[in-house]
């Protein structure tokens, strides 16, 4: 991956190549349909993420890439119908469809004994450690962006297979634990 910021074809063709080779379970296996790959926030530089996304009758898993912010991430959505919702929260707003990330889901189910797959930049960090974990999130998906990818597509298939199912009755839970982690107030 080149080290640019501007986000080219070659980007977009790199992260579904990547995403959709990891994620193929998720099709193959558990019978998800893929949606078109979206790019969000097309007019904002700095705001600019893409997604691919798989959904089935009750939930999507969402795999964004935001290439300014050095981001990847994955996030279940409670979806109805296999409609994707036009806006998710990950923080239980209200008029939203609710959401969670995999790294708080893998957080809360094992106690915090394993870490996020990128450093996460929470509340209540110094400045200095703030930029030590954003440098180590560049360096890790500039130089090892599959692999970051296959860690969170294990990370799936490990940890979330009662979502996948369609099971979904730990989304409150993980909710609060991100609201309680960032300090988010509602």
């Amino acid at each position: 991956m080149r080290k640019r910021m501007k986000l080219s074809q070659e980007d977009v063709l790199l992260f579904e190549s990547s995403g959709l080779t990891h994620f193929s379970f998720l099709e193959g296996e558990l019978g998800f349909k893929r949606l078109k790959t979206v790019v969000r926030h097309p007019k904002s530089r700095m705001d600019r993420a893409l997604e691919i996304q798989f959904i089935c009758d009750s939930v999507a898993v969402v795999i964004r890439w935001a290439p300014l912010e050095f981001d990847i991430a994955v996030d279940f959505v409670e979806v109805d119908g296999e409609q994707m919702p036009s806006k998710y929260s990950l923080d239980g707003d209200a008029g939203f469809a609710r959401a969670i990330t995999l790294d708080s889901l893998v957080e809360l189910l094992t106690d915090g004994e394993i870490e996020p797959v990128l450093p996460q930049l929470v509340p209540g960090i110094s400045f200095a450690e703030t930029c030590r974990r954003a440098d180590a999130n560049q360096r890790r998906v500039t130089d090892h962006f599959d692999s970051v990818i296959r860690e969170y597509a294990r990370r799936v298939r490990l940890y979330s297979s009662d979502i996948l199912a369609g099971r979904l009755g730990i989304f409150e839970n993980v909710i609060t634990y991100h609201r309680e982690k960032w300090e988010l107030k509602l």
